[in-house]
C-alpha cells in the first residue's frame, strides 16, 4: 500500500492525494498539537505539510515507507516554521495571530509571562543561563562556543535543555517560548 501511494503520487494522481489527505490529516494534526498546542498553527502546519508532499512528490523513495516519509516532511515543516518564528522580530506578529483577548489583557498576560520567564531563566544552572542569555542576545552557537571555550555541540545541548526546562516550568507552548525569548 505504501509503494502504491508513492507511485500514484509521483504519477500526479490527484485522487491518491485526496485519499492520503483524508487518511493522514488527523494524525498530522495530533502530531503537531502535541508539540505546539495551537489549533491555528497546527492547521497551518498540516496544510504546509501536504503542500510540500505534493510539491516534492517526485523525490519520494518507493523503497521507504510512505508513513516515514510523510512524517519526515511534517517534522521538517515544524522545524522550518519554528526557525522562521524565532528569527521574526516580535513587531511582525500581527494582531490576528494573538489570542482573542482584549488588547490591555493581552499586553498584561504577555508581561506576566515574560516576567515569569525571566525569573525562570535566572533559576537555570549558571552555564546554561549564560549560554541562553548569549543566544537571546543574538550570538550564534559558534560565537557562544568560542566565547566560552566549549564545543558547539555543548552549546546546542545546553540550549535545548534550557528550552525543555523552560517549557516545562512555564507552561508556554514552544512557539510562545520562541516569541518571548527572541
Amino acid at each position: 500500500m505504501d509503494n502504491s501511494y508513492i507511485l500514484r503520487l509521483q504519477a500526479g494522481e490527484e485522487g491518491c492525494f485526496e485519499e492520503i489527505y483524508y487518511q493522514y490529516n488527523q494524525f498530522l494534526y495530533s502530531y503537531f498539537y502535541k508539540r505546539i498546542r495551537s489549533t491555528q498553527v497546527c492547521e497551518d502546519l498540516v496544510q504546509e505539510t501536504f503542500i510540500r508532499l505534493w510539491k516534492y512528490r517526485s523525490n519520494l523513495n518507493a523503497s521507504l515507507s510512505f508513513d516515514i516519509q510523510l512524517f519526515r516532511i511534517a517534522k521538517t515543516t515544524l522545524i522550518d516554521i519554528a526557525k522562521r518564528a524565532s528569527k521574526a522580530p516580535v513587531s511582525y506578529v500581527s494582531h490576528d495571530e494573538l489570542p482573542d483577548v482584549a488588547a490591555e489583557d493581552n499586553f498584561q498576560i504577555s508581561l506576566d509571562k515574560k516576567e515569569k520567564l525571566q525569573y525562570l531563566i535566572a533559576a537555570l544552572p549558571p552555564v546554561r543561563k549564560k549560554i541562553l542569555n548569549l543566544k537571546i542576545n543574538g550570538y550564534s552557537n559558534k560565537e557562544i562556543a568560542i566565547q566560552l571555550t566549549i564545543t558547539v555541540k555543548t552549546v546546542e545541548n545546553n540550549i535545548n535543555s534550557a528550552y525543555r526546562e523552560l517549557r516545562k516550568l512555564s507552561n508556554l507552548t514552544p512557539l510562545m517560548l520562541l516569541v518571548f525569548l527572541h
